[in-house]
């Protein structure tokens, strides 16, 4: 409920889905990927992103080498 847009990803199969920023605490991110099929919150995939792949402020990709 209290998440920051990260990604959309509209044309995802089977349901649009997003990327969305929540933090657990000041300084523990969490990254939860979730799509709707209009009746249903489908739950993707949760995790901790890591600063390797992310900007500081966890909603920008670092460029891949």
């Amino acid at each position: 409920m209290n998440g920051d847009l990260v990604e959309e990803y509209p044309n995802a199969y089977p349901y649009p889905c997003a990327l969305i920023l929540y933090l657990v605490t000041e300084t523990k991110p969490l990254h939860v990927v979730a799509g709707t099929d209009g009746d249903y919150l489908w739950l993707i995939t949760a995790y901790y992103p890591t600063i390797n792949k992310w900007e500081e402020n966890y909603k920008t990709r670092k460029a891949v080498d």
